[in-house]
């Protein structure tokens, strides 16, 4: 793993993992996003997301987001981010099937060239 190395992730840097049970998938974004509007680009085209909360709060705080026609996740940030949160901010996302098990299309040790997809 090369995070410690890597100083400046920008909002492009989502590190994922899913629930047991397949049927809720966290995308942890690196850093919050400019334009208050998060885009996760690594969805396939058939996951359907039922809904998308922020973690971080008392509660989970819901968001309102659409899938663009690309599959990406558009999600629309809360203008400021959750209080004591700085590293990591966590998004919770509800899918109407389990997930499906992710493969790597993507760039290889290094290479910056091309988002990783999960298909």
């Amino acid at each position: 793993m090369t995070e410690r190395r890597n100083k400046g992730f920008g909002e492009r840097d989502i590190r994922f993992t899913v629930s047991k049970d397949g049927r809720t998938l966290y995308a942890a974004l690196l850093a919050w996003p400019r334009t208050a509007v998060a885009t996760v680009a690594a969805l396939a085209p058939h996951e359907e997301v039922r809904a998308v909360a922020l973690l971080g709060h008392a509660a989970p705080l819901p968001l309102r987001w659409e899938r663009t026609s690309s599959g990406a996740l558009r999600v629309t940030m809360p203008r400021a981010r959750p209080p004591g949160v700085r590293d990591a901010f966590v998004l919770k996302l509800t899918l109407a099937a389990p997930a499906a098990a992710p493969s790597f299309d993507g760039p290889r040790s290094g290479d910056e060239s091309s988002p990783a997809c999960l298909r």
